[in-house]
């Protein structure tokens, strides 16, 4: 395999300036050929999209740096990267297939597919390491298995058990197992929570479409600045308890189920089953709607069951900052601290 370039921080901040400089000669140049009045008039009709183009090109660049700054090995960051390159030539439909990274990916929407590759894949928001080659992982809200198939690159023996909820969602992840050929990993169709019977689950009228933001909540599904606004529907699924799936100890809990994770929580602690995470990778949705300030509630489950934690933060400039209930997504990466204690102590 080729040697890949790693990018700098001055190397990106000299794209971003050169970029900008570009930007800000042609619009001089407009302004002469065109004139004025004209140049205004299609500058209107023109500036959010430009904006937008000059943003994605951005965050590009920024998520370039940190996929190469992360500590995934320099093979697979090299794969990712010929894969963000070729997503970025590629007009993909709303629906079908892609072969990355050694992979048939189907997927079912096509704006959440290249957000949740970002995500996961460029920016390795789910990466751990773990003690074993063959880590047990529990995989809270797959959506179509993009987390997945980011762990078998990681730890291909890792045993799997995936959760996702919606059913045409469902089934896109048990084709994304099948025809990948991926051994060890049980999918079921269960929202994880504590209610018994059946509850609403809210998803996009669209029955071909998948997103990230499909919830129990409905206000999950206002949208955020990445991910546009979905035109809701809701059907009725089952719910179960993830507490009566964990019969052993886990390498890693995964918890992203879209404004559920305080009530999973609650079940874990009550069923004396949260100690039996040794990591937990957990997204706390904060502010969703009208949602009352639990995040506390959040720390003190992990503290109280002997877990530290690292917090980060998105807010994306999406709103003015300060902005009273904005949302933001609150990443914590959580690990039990007698094993952090023993590490630092040998």
């Amino acid at each position: 395999m080729g040697a890949c370039w790693i990018p700098t921080m001055q190397q990106l901040e000299r794209s971003l300036l050169a970029t900008h400089f570009l930007r800000t000669t042609l619009k001089r140049c407009a302004r002469i050929a065109l004139g004025e009045r004209r140049y205004a008039e299609l500058a209107s009709a023109r500036s959010r999209r430009l904006q937008r183009r000059l943003m994605t090109q951005q965050r590009r660049l920024m998520t370039q740096w940190t996929m190469w700054h992360s500590p995934l090995s320099p093979e697979l960051k090299c794969e990712i990267s010929r894969a963000m390159d070729r997503l970025n030539r590629m007009n993909l439909p709303d629906w079908g297939t892609v072969d990355l990274m050694d992979y048939t990916i189907s997927f079912c929407g096509r704006v959440s597919f290249l957000y949740m590759f970002e995500e996961i894949f460029a920016k390795a928001s789910y990466l751990f390491h773990s003690d074993t080659d063959r880590p047990l992982i529990f995989d809270c809200g797959s959506n179509i298995g993009m987390s997945v198939l980011f762990f078998k690159k990681l730890y291909p023996a890792a045993r799997i058990t995936a959760f996702e909820p919606d059913p045409r969602t469902f089934s896109v992840l048990n084709e994304n197992i099948r025809d990948n050929g991926l051994t060890d990993v049980a999918a079921h169709q269960v929202a994880l929570g504590s209610r018994d019977g059946f509850v609403d689950f809210y998803r996009d009228e669209n029955e071909n479409l998948s997103s990230p933001l499909m919830s129990v909540n409905r206000e999950r599904l206002a949208g955020s600045r990445w991910q546009p606004v979905l035109r809701a529907r809701h059907i009725q699924v089952q719910p179960r308890r993830l507490s009566t799936f964990i019969e052993s100890d886990i390498d890693l809990l995964k918890i992203d189920v879209e404004g559920a994770e305080l009530e999973i929580m609650q079940d874990l602690v009550a069923a004396g089953k949260l100690r039996r995470a040794r990591r937990i990778h957990l997204e706390y949705h904060h502010h969703i709607g009208a949602a009352p300030d639990n995040f506390s509630a959040i720390l003190r489950l992990l503290e109280s069951a002997g877990f530290g934690y690292q917090i980060r933060a998105d807010y994306s400039g999406q709103w003015p900052w300060p902005t009273e209930n904005a949302f933001q997504d609150v990443a914590l990466y959580c690990y039990r601290r007698e094993e952090r204690t023993s590490e630092a102590s040998s």
